[in-house]
């Protein structure tokens, strides 16, 4: 037999409005906090560097799975609490409730890893997410959040005044401009590449809009069709979830091993060409060098502080960021070499004032690498940002790339962040800026998942090139690290 009401407001009865929403609200927020954590706790990407189209699909499905269960088990955890006023008669049937937000859970995997990869997908995944949840939620909460209008009695329908309807102004709702502003305000948001933001944004406005524009049926209640009804919705995005979370893998696949993929690259471009000693000219006289190191020029009156002990560089309940002004040197060499060769070049200058270039079809690799005065624990880092100045008109997008790595450790493992364009060196950016120069803040966030490394004492940042290979250095130069604690 169904369970059936004569009206949808029934249901809502005996249960204040303002409380029941506000449960419901904090109950599908524990869920997606929940879903969230554990995301981040037990997603690892795979550990093959090409690994099968088969095992990223069981994977992406574990991942999906893993996702939706924990947001019912945050879920379930304040439903049943002492001061849940769900937990001795509940209007809605917690499986229930917990069938419909699995829809919106089973994307917090892909997003979670889009995040880790400082992805613009990030906030395209949580936006279908979102709508997944409040399209369900609209439907599954009618009765509670949603009453059935009254209808008109007989008297009040003749003595209602003629054209009534048609001088009727309805009252004004801000939550279409509510909408168009976090519309705008997102694609800012993706623009100046804040993604966290631009998820949220892009999250709430579509919740809004779908909760809006979702209109329930008006039918009593039947506990198996809705059952029937939130099992076939939670079928249908599954499959676009699993998909997703499977190109979240492979992407973050292809940004772990992009650096060694760009190195490999460039070492076979070497290999390939002639090889000539006198590969390298610099500017101002700096010519027929095998490989060049580029030290800062000091500045005058430069008072060097004490290198900081141990337990102070990021310690546990440390807040303020860690800033370190860049000191380390610039590295131009060539394949085959890995690092410059014994009669390299040493001289001090900047890349925004000297022109060091290859005479030859051999492409230059350029490094820079900043050595610290203690080992940081990873564990208590979240993210490194690199400011950076541009002086030039680069040819083509130049990118960079962040490496960690632990020199005390054997094999020296190192952890690759993934890489950022440098906004102003694009096609069109410096337009008009003649020799002036642009600075920028480049954000690369660690993974909660390292791999081997627990800590880090040098960092190196990799001068990529979208054309391909480059052949000239680019006017680019660091100023400094912030790193930001967990």
């Amino acid at each position: 037999m169904y369970r059936t009401e004569p009206q949808a407001g029934t249901l809502a009865s005996g249960f204040d409005l303002f409380t029941t929403s506000r449960f419901l609200a904090f109950t599908v927020a524990a869920g997606l906090v929940n879903a969230m954590i554990a995301s981040f706790l037990l997603l690892r990407l795979p550990a093959d560097q090409a690994p099968s189209m088969s095992s990223l699909c069981t994977r992406a499905a574990l991942y999906v799975a893993a996702g939706a269960l924990a947001g019912m088990a945050g879920s379930w955890f304040y439903w049943n609490n002492p001061s849940s006023p769900f937990r001795k008669e509940s209007p809605l049937p917690f499986p229930l409730f917990a069938l419909v937000c699995a829809a919106g859970w089973v994307w917090v995997p892909a997003m979670v890893l889009f995040s880790e990869q400082v992805s613009a997908a990030t906030a395209f995944v949580d936006m279908a997410g979102a709508l997944a949840l409040a399209s369900g939620l609209r439907v599954a909460t009618r009765g509670l959040l949603a009453p059935a209008p009254q209808p008109r009695s007989l008297w009040e329908y003749n003595n209602a005044e003629l054209f009534a309807e048609s001088l009727y102004r309805p009252p004004w709702d801000a939550r279409g401009y509510a909408i168009a502003v976090a519309l705008y305000a997102a694609g800012w948001a993706l623009a100046t590449h804040s993604n966290y933001t631009a998820a949220l944004l892009l999250a709430s406005s579509v919740f809004l809009f779908a909760w809006e524009r979702t209109e329930p049926r008006e039918r009593p209640w039947e506990t198996r069709r809705e059952y029937a009804q939130s099992a076939r919705r939670l079928v249908k995005v599954i499959l676009p979830a699993v998909l997703l979370t499977m190109w979240a893998l492979l992407d973050g696949v292809v940004h772990r091993n992009h650096a060694l993929a760009a190195r490999d690259a460039a070492l076979s471009a070497g290999a390939a060409g002639p090889r000539h000693k006198e590969n390298i000219r610099g500017g101002g006289g700096i010519s027929g060098f095998e490989s060049i190191i580029l030290w800062p020029v000091q500045e005058k009156k430069q008072i060097a502080a004490p290198i900081p002990a141990e337990e102070n560089l990021l310690a546990k309940g440390t807040k303020q960021p860690l800033v370190l002004r860049f000191d380390g040197d610039y590295w131009y060499f060539q394949p085959p070499d890995k690092h410059p060769g014994p009669r390299a070049l040493r001289t001090r200058g900047t890349p925004l004032a000297v022109n060091i270039r290859a005479n030859n079809s051999t492409p230059l690799v350029i490094e820079a690498h900043q050595r610290l005065g203690a080992p940081i624990r990873l564990a208590r880092c979240g993210e490194i940002q690199v400011a950076v100045e541009n002086r030039g008109h680069n040819a083509g997008a130049v990118t960079l790339a962040v490496l960690l790595s632990d020199s005390s450790a054997p094999g020296a493992p190192s952890v690759y962040l993934g890489q950022q364009p440098v906004v102003a060196s694009e096609p069109g950016q410096l337009a008009g800026l003649s020799a002036s120069s642009a600075n920028a803040v480049l954000r690369f966030f660690i993974p909660a998942n390292p791999g081997k490394i627990r800590r880090f004492d040098e960092i190196t940042v990799m001068f990529l090139s979208d054309l391909g290979p480059l052949e000239v250095g680019p006017q680019i130069a660091i100023e400094q690290f912030s790193l930001i604690p967990r």
